[in-house]
């Protein structure tokens, strides 16, 4: 294209609770401080803490997200043995058209209660105006998979909630195939792969190491993106100081 005109609009997430669950050699166990989170560093996606996190919602509104097709199979099944009173379903590429229309059909109207995806192959320009909770299990490729998980939910400005289940052992087995695929890429796209990679690389020991950073605007950063602040009515500003000094120390508005 030549001299095109670039228009920008902000989106700010203002009903976003951000929280990224991190654990590495260092640091064994999750130091999120919730104090439902089990999350350390031999967990999967069978870890507790995740079950306790979607077994608050109800139709429609939970969508987990993995890399892998075959991850993606054996959590479907794992929750819907562990959440019997949940309807849990899975959806990838390897599933014909027809059943994965079906499929977001009756997440998006409510019907299932549970959707299980690969992060590539949902949700991106559907509505999903029911969606409450996002939750995203090991390291995504790029750090634009991370905001397009985060934007997944908060279609009707509703309050919701996304985590992400991170260990630094799947950040560097990433890394390994990553170098591994740019030997094959063009020039251009090797460095915006590898690029974005650094940046997820980047995001998840600053979100472990200060707590008082807003994930969010580190995340912007990731994709060259203006950072988000908050505006608050006078009117309503004793009522929101009172509400912001409950919640964790990350997910505080600045």
């Amino acid at each position: 294209m030549t001299d095109p005109v670039v228009f920008e609009n902000d989106n700010p997430k203002k009903n976003l609770f951000l929280s990224i669950h991190a654990v590495s050699k260092h640091n064994q166990n999750c130091k999120c401080g919730s104090k439902n989170c089990t999350w350390h560093s031999k967990s999967d996606f069978t870890n507790e803490s995740i079950l306790k996190a979607v077994n608050y919602y109800g139709g429609g509104e939970v969508l987990v997200l993995c890399n892998s097709r075959s991850d993606v199979e054996k959590l479907k099944q794992h929750m819907q043995t562990n959440l019997p009173n949940k309807k849990v379903e899975f959806y990838h590429a390897g599933l014909g058209d027809d059943s994965r229309s079906a499929t977001q059909e009756k997440f998006v109207i409510g019907n299932i209660d549970i959707l299980v995806a690969t992060n590539a192959s949902f949700g991106v320009g559907i509505n999903l105006p029911l969606v409450l909770k996002v939750i995203v299990i090991r390291t995504p490729m790029s750090i634009q998979t991370i905001s397009q998980a985060i934007g997944r939910g908060w279609r009707k400005g509703q309050q919701y909630y996304v985590d992400f289940y991170i260990k630094e052992a799947d950040i560097i087995k990433n890394r390994i195939m990553l170098d591994k695929e740019a030997i094959g890429m063009r020039s251009t796209y090797r460095k915006y792969a590898l690029d974005s990679f650094d940046a997820v690389q980047y995001l998840v020991p600053n979100s472990a190491a200060d707590k008082s950073k807003c994930l969010l605007n580190i995340i912007l950063q990731g994709v060259n993106a203006a950072s988000t602040f908050l505006a608050v009515p006078y009117s309503d500003l004793q009522d929101f100081k009172k509400t912001n000094s409950t919640v964790r120390l990350c997910n505080r508005a600045k």
